[in-house]
């Protein structure tokens, strides 16, 4: 059970800050940033820890079939997320914002098979299957 929180969880906690933002008519974001940008941000963290879920942790293996799921979740969430804003006062449904959570879905799907390889190289752990 431990180990379950320990990896899912902040799958959780990413993906539920992702929707309170959402949530929100107006919601807080540093003065100058793009919004594209934003959006990279809150999905490559998500693809992150997803990935690592799916791995079963730093030290575990990213499958292929891991890899197709983080990517298919993680864009799925993002075109969720953009359809819920759709619902809320101020707030839109785009086609560019989902681009950029696919975008970031990706970028942080690459950061983490990046990581268990460099972690495989170093003896700690088998990697991606990916090679």
């Amino acid at each position: 059970m431990t180990r379950g929180v320990g990896l899912w969880g902040p799958v959780l906690l990413v993906a539920g800050a992702i929707l309170t933002l959402s949530h929100m008519s107006s919601p807080p974001s540093p003065p100058g940033a793009p919004d594209w940008l934003l959006h990279g941000i809150e999905f490559g963290v998500l693809s992150l820890f997803l990935s690592r879920a799916l791995a079963g942790g730093w030290s575990g293996r990213l499958s292929r079939r891991g890899v197709i799921l983080t990517m298919l979740l993680g864009m799925l969430y993002g075109a969720g997320d953009e359809w819920h804003q759709s619902f809320i006062a101020g707030r839109d449904a785009s086609a560019r914002d989902v681009v950029a959570d696919g975008a970031g879905t990706l970028l942080g799907l690459a950061m983490t098979m990046v990581a268990l390889r460099m972690r495989q190289l170093a003896g700690g752990g088998p990697g991606t299957a990916m090679s």
